[in-house]
């Protein structure tokens, strides 16, 4: 499998991960296990950066990092991690459902329309997105949406979310966010 794709494969599983812990556990428990996936990643980080390379994050690192992360060892899952907890701390009040639905918009539809823009992009829109990844991603994610809401509030989070890819911030928070408050608005 190549780079990219295990790039997306793992985003997408602790995404849908992440999204299962939201669901099925309390808000006090996601957060706090969202936090300690957090912390440790960052300490195993460090580590490996500042005092010895670890063997396994090395090798594991070394299929995933895009260049300009391997500074920092798990920069991108960290960034992910902390967009998890910001997402659950927003919208799980509001309703957990909506928290849920914003990661699974993250996971799903922000990884299919990066897989799908590399294999099938033609169409170049901005900042290296194409309109092949968006309509892919923006299905994919309206599909996993529709396990906890209606076709309407389904294709509103998923079409809300993909677009906020095209934001110039990092997308690991731009898409959930999006999608949580297009999803607030219609449940």
């Amino acid at each position: 499998m190549e780079k990219g794709m295990k790039r997306q494969a793992m985003h997408m599983a602790l995404g849908i991960a992440c999204a299962a812990v939201i669901y099925f556990t309390p808000k006090e428990v996601s957060i706090a296990a969202f936090a300690i996936v957090l912390a440790a990643g960052a300490a195993i980080s460090v580590t490996h950066r500042h005092l010895k390379p670890l063997p396994f994050i090395k090798d594991v690192m070394m299929d995933i990092e895009r260049e300009g992360e391997k500074w920092l060892p798990g920069m991108a899952a960290m960034h992910f991690m902390l967009a998890v907890i910001v997402t659950a701390s927003l919208f799980y009040n509001l309703e957990k459902s909506v928290a849920t639905g914003a990661i699974i918009v993250l996971a799903v539809g922000d990884g299919i329309s990066t897989i799908a823009g590399k294999k099938f992009g033609k169409t170049r829109i901005a900042a290296g997105k194409t309109l092949e990844g968006t309509i892919a991603g923006t299905v994919a994610a309206f599909l996993g949406l529709l396990l906890l809401f209606s076709p309407a509030a389904a294709i509103s989070g998923a079409a809300m979310g993909m677009l906020a890819e095209y934001l110039p911030l990092n997308d690991n928070y731009t898409v959930p966010i999006f999608a949580g408050l297009a999803l607030a608005m219609v449940v």
